[in-house]
């Protein structure tokens, strides 16, 4: 059974009533919700969960005692019309501007025409179409190993994720997540290298390395997911030449994931809200059987989550 709710989070709306559901950012739901919304001081609260199935109201970091509320009433009554606006303003709108997707137009096609910053297609443009218009690049570079490691030398990639940095060390024979075996020749160092990189889960789990017999080569896992590979600096006796950086663009498949993920994760937090009401209530009684259910419930909630996040970015 669909439950009426409304819910804003992190600038996303989300209305749901009847099996169907709208989801846009705020600017966007203000677009298409033709009743002032300025009159909705729910609004003032940069987080409301207002869910008339469950009979739950939740606004900031507080639970309210559940009763009506006019304005949210009214905007999840509206879901028809505003669902309405919405195809109207998508069909409506073929300028695509880069700057508002976060978006860099790095190709067209005839179908369409390029303007400053922006994409004008003649018709609702399609998925393919907007991925070629703002297609994601891949962030990668080719390091070429000159000298070969003795034991003690180190290579270290600073700031490779964020601020998260990694540095191998040389070893005599040992390879891990953070050291590498030094080999009888360059070719057997790299490999060793490429080994470490692929066992430190900081790599392995944004990009895939490759090699031959002189260079190693990491390539972003996801296009466009902003991990791009940073220079190698060395210490010791090998020698570690970074070649040309491929920078990672975001690009319309990622604007589309990312959408996707706001939308999926404004359901489970809507699934896993009573579960965690529960929680408390159970832990105020010290009912452990009750928490052990309840906290199974959770990680149970929270593994469906991940597959099917993990289903939305591999496409």
């Amino acid at each position: 059974m669909s439950q009426e709710l409304f819910q804003l989070q992190n600038n996303e709306i989300l209305v749901s009533k009847d099996s169907k559901t709208y989801a846009d950012t705020l600017s966007n739901f203000k677009l298409d919700y033709s009743i002032d919304y300025s009159n909705c001081r729910a609004f003032t609260s940069a987080f409301i969960m207002y869910n008339r199935s469950l009979s739950q109201y939740v606004l900031g970091n507080t639970i309210q005692t559940y009763g009506a509320q006019k304005d949210l009433d009214t905007i999840i009554d509206s879901i028809d019309s505003i669902i309405n606006a919405q195809n109207a303003r998508i069909s409506a709108t073929y300028k695509y501007c880069a700057s508002n997707y976060g978006l860099t137009v790095t190709s067209v096609s005839d179908t369409y025409v390029a303007e400053t910053g922006e994409i004008l297609f003649s018709s609702t443009p399609t998925v393919a179409q907007l991925t070629t218009a703002f297609p994601s690049t891949a962030g990668t570079c080719t390091y070429t190993v000159t000298a070969n490691s003795v034991a003690g030398d180190t290579i270290t990639f600073a700031n490779i994720i964020l601020t998260n940095s990694i540095t191998l060390t040389s070893t005599a024979s040992t390879t891990d997540a953070n050291d590498y075996a030094v080999g009888s020749d360059i070719a057997t160092t790299i490999k060793n290298i490429v080994t470490a990189l692929q066992a430190n889960t900081l790599i392995s789990q944004y990009f895939t390395v490759t090699y031959t017999a002189t260079t190693f080569t990491l390539t972003e896992k996801v296009a466009g997911n902003k991990n791009t590979p940073v220079v190698a600096s060395t210490t010791g006796s090998i020698g570690v030449s970074t070649g040309s950086i491929t920078t990672s663009v975001y690009g319309y498949k990622n604007a589309l994931i990312a959408q996707q993920l706001v939308t999926l994760n404004a359901q489970y937090v809507n699934k896993n809200y009573p579960v965690e009401r529960g929680l408390v209530t159970a832990y105020a009684k010290n009912n452990t059987s009750t928490v052990t259910s309840l906290n199974a419930k959770l990680t149970a909630l929270n593994n469906e989550f991940n597959t099917k996040a993990q289903a939305i970015i591999n496409g």
